[in-house]
């Protein structure tokens, strides 16, 4: 009971052994019985059992084992590694004149040819032209547009095109007729407070902008320049290697004076004013009983003009007063009273469209969208009513009065 037996087994093929090159024993070792015919019939069944499933096992295993390479004189191959081509290396990439962008690349050992590829500004890779030769490395692309950017990159390919490279997925890039490209102005004079908006003339694409002094100019990203206040600073805007600046100059935002004519219409005004009791009046009702009342006054101690214009509809009603001292139809105050809420703005009549004043609450606040289109909505009407009592009482219109809009 407490002897062991060992088992050497070998296992081989047709053609030899099982696996040439490669002898392997297998020990096995078994604990006898006390049964020793019975035990010999039993070994020997065993082993011829074992012998079969041995010679299976072991050949997958040497077949995995021996994996990815050729096992020799077996004729098993694993893995065929597909042949390989280096990847060109971009040179450069340039403009010449207005029509043509010359592109260069390095050689790559094997290469039966090259594939160039292009896309336009931010679109998609394109094959754009295949050219054949190991020694051909570059290429002039004669089909571009001023103003428009395209990169380049480059494929090699064996012969017959079997077998591509990668390639440089960033490429390199440039912008055609950069040389001819110009930016709208080299100098720039703004009011604090205004704007005006530079461009590449030409660029079919956004260049990227700069302000060397933010605090008195800025610039956007499309090229939209704002005075902040008085000073200098230097725009620049960078595109295909090259880089066009403007130097702007911002200054302090000129009080309005009004011409001779306007301060003599003025007066005319006043005069009527003054004529009429210290008040023109003008009152109008529509056929739904809605009535209109328009008065202009003046005070001589404030040398102010007072514009009002009441709007009531059943118990609706709507205000508006604009106040002008002396001639400054620049900073003339306007307060549009919308039932029990106030809000004011400041209207500059030189450059007035008829909407898009600013208003804010009595506590400082902006006025939210709707009643500040309230307040615009009838602060025209005010005007356009206005514009017809000062007509009818002077023959003068809100344009003699330096208004833009009329």
């Amino acid at each position: 009971m407490d002897k062991y037996d060992k088992v050497t087994v070998t296992v081989r093929t047709q053609s030899g052994r099982c696996f040439p090159n490669h002898n392997r024993e297998i020990i096995v070792i078994f604990f006898a019985v006390s049964d020793r015919s019975t035990e010999k019939k039993w070994e020997e069944q065993r082993m011829r059992n074992l012998k079969k499933a041995l010679c299976g096992i072991m050949t997958g295993m040497m077949i995995i084992t021996a994996a990815p390479a050729a096992i020799p004189g077996t004729g098993f191959v694993t893995e065929v590694q597909a042949a390989t081509i280096g990847t060109p290396k971009m040179v450069s990439v340039k403009a010449v004149g207005k029509s043509t962008v010359a592109v260069k690349w390095s050689a790559v050992k094997g290469a039966a040819g090259y594939r160039v590829m292009r896309k336009t500004n931010s679109g998609r890779w394109v094959n754009l032209k295949d050219i054949a030769g190991a020694s051909k490395v570059s290429y002039s692309d004669t089909k571009v547009s001023v103003g428009n950017k395209y990169t380049y990159t480059v494929r090699a390919y064996t012969k017959n095109k079997k077998t591509m490279s990668s390639y440089n997925k960033t490429g390199l890039s440039a912008v055609a007729g950069i040389s001819t490209l110009k930016l709208s102005k080299s100098t720039l004079s703004v009011f604090a407070g205004s704007s005006y908006t530079l461009k590449v003339t030409g660029a079919k694409i956004s260049p990227k902008w700069s302000s060397s002094n933010t605090k008195v100019a800025t610039v956007s990203s499309t090229g939209k320049v704002s005075g902040k206040k008085v000073g200098t600073a230097k725009i620049t805007a960078k595109l295909g290697g090259r880089t066009f600046t403007c130097t702007v100059k911002v200054k302090e935002k000129p009080v309005y004076e009004a011409s001779a004519t306007v301060k003599n219409n003025y007066a005319k005004l006043i005069n009527a004013v003054k004529a009429n009791g210290g008040k023109l009046r003008d009152v109008r009702t529509s056929k739904d009983g809605t009535t209109v009342t328009t008065v202009i006054t003046y005070s001589e101690s404030k040398s102010q003009l007072h514009f009002s214009s009441t709007l009531i509809s059943g118990k609706d009603s709507i205000k508006v007063d604009t106040y002008l001292t002396g001639t400054k139809i620049d900073q003339m105050k306007v307060i549009s009273t919308l039932g029990d809420a106030k809000y004011s703005a400041t209207l500059n009549a030189t450059t007035w469209t008829g909407s898009g004043l600013t208003f804010y609450t009595t506590k400082g606040g902006k006025a939210y969208w709707m009643p500040a289109l309230e307040a615009n909505t009838y602060t025209q009407l005010s005007f356009t009513d206005m514009n017809r009592v000062i007509k009818n009482e002077t023959g003068l219109t809100l344009k003699d009065l330096g208004f833009a809009r009329f």
